[in-house]
């Protein structure tokens, strides 16, 4: 929950310096503009979709000199990089600021209800409501023009995601994702819906944690041409690294419940008995229940940023529900992403035969192909392991020639591995070691990148069932994570430089068919909405029931 998540540290005011100078803010804008024109991969899909044009910036040129203030300028870097819709590009103001009031919002059933509540600050004496009750408007703005409004700065790949972000940033203000996050007083009134019908007006304070940004200076010489910092070249461990992460940024802050968390939001179901999640080195949450006569196994995948421990946990897991389950229902709801290899391997695990994964088409720019020269260069120095160095020597020739034929992207590439094709895991007696019984993916609106993988190899491949709703569309990888953005004002980000291709064509009513990820996401096979105010209600004993029953007719080949 957010009232443990920050330091109980006062607030500090950073002294003023002057406004940037209109030239400076231009000169901060195209370059920010330049960087994604040349760098970024989703370009020409984002051009099909929303005609978003990154070579011509005029009309935002002309905001831009008009900007009053400094964060007026920032308000239009957020602003620009939402018509991307890509959750991967974040811009980040240098700001550890931040602002909540006691209580956390969501959308349920498409209104803005509490799913939290600190109750030492807000006794129920003196504030009647509850888990579930709708806030109708906060300071007299009403919760829908917030929610407008917030869509700007808190962005992911597709509405109903965008949307629930922007619910936490009603009651959750980042300076870092909200340029004019400090500029509140000290309390809130936030209008209430009563059981009686009647809306209540209750006095909230603002904690508030961190020192807020006023301007973005100082610059000593307004005559300086200032040059973005150079990067450090990369090893060939950064450059695996960074070529693998497939992950909503860690810098972004999230205060959704349950996001990122091996740890349901949900109540599991009676019966229910609990193999890993009591424990602090525990990083899943496991067990088994019966339904229908039917042995069910759960595991819930937090977050795809994996560890030794981790993987080790997994095979003991699939080792148990191999042995003692009829089915599997695995759950990457609210699932941030993370490592795309990790999540390979345990794809791996949950495949008993040879699958197709996802591919990545690399912008070619000269930057990647000189990190993969110097990969290429230092595993053949150093005598690596020949599938390292032919797979570097893939991703050099790929990139090298798309690069010279002067393409946007080069052909779908494998990741992790030397082929698209990945065969299942062996054991040294070459049985093949993996689940192999039916399986359930549970997915939603904040299942993103890694999680958006995940989901969408286990449909193409007909390997589970997709429960839940429609994944973020996060179908990029993010080769440059927190850079500069921009030089004056010291904003930086993430740029998507690959994007994820899948094993066939998506056709929906919404986007052109096409193989991508990003923006369609992964589609269910069995539609179920978690967000609503019964499941807010009963702990999700709606969703719970719904699911087991799924599994048992996937069980039952029905």
């Amino acid at each position: 929950m957010r009232f443990f998540l920050c330091a109980a540290a006062g607030v500090l005011a950073l002294p003023l310096w002057a406004q940037l100078t209109a030239d400076q803010k231009i000169h901060d804008f195209q370059q920010m503009a330049t960087l994604f024109a040349k760098n970024y991969a989703p370009l020409e899909w984002k051009q099909q979709l929303f005609g978003v044009d990154l070579f011509d910036i005029r009309a935002w040129s002309e905001r831009v000199r008009a900007a009053k203030t400094d964060l007026e300028f920032g308000d239009l870097i957020y602003e620009f990089a939402a018509t991307l819709e890509d959750g991967h590009v974040q811009p980040f103001l240098q700001s550890d600021f931040v602002a909540f009031l006691p209580i956390a919002t969501d959308v349920y059933d498409g209104k803005v209800l509490i799913d939290d509540i600190d109750r030492r600050s807000l006794p129920a004496a003196r504030y009647p409501f509850g888990i579930g009750s709708e806030v109708i408007a906060v300071d007299g703005v009403p919760v829908r023009e917030l929610l407008d409004k917030y869509s700007r700065y808190s962005f992911a790949a597709n509405p109903r995601s965008n949307r629930r972000f922007a619910a936490d940033l009603i009651t959750f203000r980042p300076q870092s994702l909200l340029p004019a996050a400090h500029r509140i007083g000290d309390k809130a009134t936030v209008s209430i819906l009563l059981e009686d019908d009647l809306i209540g007006d209750f006095e909230m304070e603002w904690v508030k944690r961190g020192t807020p940004v006023e301007n973005f200076g100082p610059v000593p010489d307004q005559r300086f041409s200032a040059k973005a910092p150079k990067q450090a070249a990369a090893g060939q461990d950064d450059l695996f690294k960074r070529m693998s992460t497939f992950r909503l940024s860690a810098d972004r802050p999230v205060a959704v419940s349950g996001f990122g968390s091996p740890i349901p939001y949900y109540r599991l179901p009676a019966g229910f008995r609990v193999r890993l999640g009591t424990t602090r080195g525990d990083v899943f949450v496991s067990g088994a229940y019966q339904s229908q006569g039917l042995r069910i196994g759960y595991i819930r995948i937090g977050d795809f940023d994996g560890t030794d421990e981790a993987v080790t946990q997994f095979i003991n897991e699939v080792a148990f529900f191999e042995a003692n389950t009829d089915g599997l229902v695995v759950d990457v709801t609210r699932n941030p992403g993370g490592n795309a290899c990790y999540a390979e391997l345990l794809m791996t695990l949950l495949m008993p035969r040879q699958f197709r994964t996802i591919g990545i088409e690399m912008r070619p720019t000269a930057s990647l192909l000189a990190g993969l020269s110097r990969s290429l260069t230092s595993a053949r120095a150093q005598g690596a392991e020949k599938y390292v160095i032919d797979l570097l020597e893939a991703r050099y020739n790929a990139v090298e020639s798309a690069y010279r034929e002067s393409r946007g992207l080069t052909g779908p590439l494998p990741i992790c591995s030397l082929s698209l094709d990945v065969q299942p895991l062996r054991l040294r007696t070459g049985e093949v070691f993996a689940y192999g019984k039916p399986m359930l993916v549970l997915t939603d609106e904040l299942s993103a990148s890694a999680a958006d993988a995940f989901a969408a190899v286990m449909q193409d491949n007909g390997r589970a069932a997709i429960f839940g709703m429609r994944t973020m569309g996060l179908g990029g990888a993010l080769f440059e994570t927190n850079v500069p953005l921009t030089t004056f004002s010291e904003i930086r980000g993430s740029i998507t430089g690959g994007l994820m291709v899948r094993a066939r064509d998506i056709v929906t009513s919404e986007y052109p068919t096409a193989p991508v990820i990003e923006n369609i996401g992964v589609r269910p096979d069995f539609y179920y909405d978690f967000m609503t105010a019964e499941n807010l209600s009963t702990d999700g004993a709606p969703f719970v029931q719904a699911f087991t029953a799924a599994m048992v007719d996937t069980i039952l080949g029905r």
